[in-house]
């Protein structure tokens, strides 16, 4: 048997994005007779509400009481980069669904050994869009982001690539 605990948030601002991660692992499970990789799932459901302060107590219930094999969710970058951390304490995999957060595998590679990420990452698709823009000849660029790491990582990758071939934000 495999006990996953599964965080998301089900209440809250990013409830719709959290129910529809949930209803999919869970149609999965279904699919496949409650199975994964061969072993009977246990499925855990821990409620984060999108704040990174309660997914890390969740996650810590989760391993300390569940007794969890694994621990995987985090919708926004804040809640990956809150919850990594918590599984390289407990070392206990944290498999992250959505959130894309760039320094959870990029310049502090190797920090938490048992993150493993399933997606892009924040500022990856904007990197071939600085590049572009340099490409047509623009020489200068303002960017306007959200207020958080998301906004911020997303910015950075067309930042990057925009002024490794000579344009100024």
């Amino acid at each position: 048997e495999l006990r996953i605990g599964f965080l998301t948030p089900i209440t809250g601002f990013l409830s719709q994005t959290g129910q529809d991660m949930l209803h999919g692992f869970q149609l999965y499970l279904e699919q496949h007779n409650g199975m994964l990789g061969g072993a009977k799932v246990d499925l855990v459901v821990e409620d984060t509400t999108g704040k990174p302060d309660v997914a890390v107590t969740k996650a810590r219930k989760l391993v300390l009481q569940d007794h969890v094999d694994m621990f995987i969710g985090g919708v926004l970058a804040t809640e990956g980069y809150a919850l990594a951390p918590v599984s390289t304490e407990l070392k206990t995999v944290y498999i992250s669904s959505v959130a894309a957060a760039d320094d959870l595998t990029q310049r502090q590679l190797g920090k938490y050994p048992y993150f493993i990420r399933t997606t892009w990452t924040s500022s990856l698709p904007n990197h071939p869009l600085g590049q572009w823009a340099c490409d047509q000849g623009y020489k200068k660029a303002v960017i306007i982001a959200t207020d958080y790491a998301f906004g911020y990582e997303s910015a950075g990758g067309f930042q990057k690539a925009f002024e490794d071939c000579g344009g100024k934000v």
